[in-house]
């Protein structure tokens, strides 16, 4: 997969639960500048700072889709006991 792509995808997953890409890339400590660089093709990273850089996007990302998730479920949880208790 081309840098561009992988950039592409987290774009995608963060978009999918509202995350806003510059405030993602602050969050994970890398640089918005340098990473849509590297997506526009007008700046090559090296495969540590690629790797370091992404790795960084996917974990706020995932830290992100864990809390909705666990949100959810909570949500979910809370309803059916509330329903419960109305048959009764």
């Amino acid at each position: 997969m081309q840098i561009a792509d992988r950039i592409s995808e987290l774009q995608k997953r963060a978009a999918r639960i509202n995350l806003l890409w510059t405030p993602t890339c602050k969050e994970a400590g890398v640089s918005w500048a340098n990473v849509r660089a590297w997506q526009d093709g007008t700046r090559s990273p090296t495969v540590r700072n690629l790797d370091k850089t992404l790795a960084a996007l996917e974990r706020v990302i995932a830290e992100h889709e864990q809390k909705i998730l666990k949100d959810l479920t909570s949500q979910s949880v809370t309803s059916a006991d509330q329903n419960e208790r109305r048959a009764s």
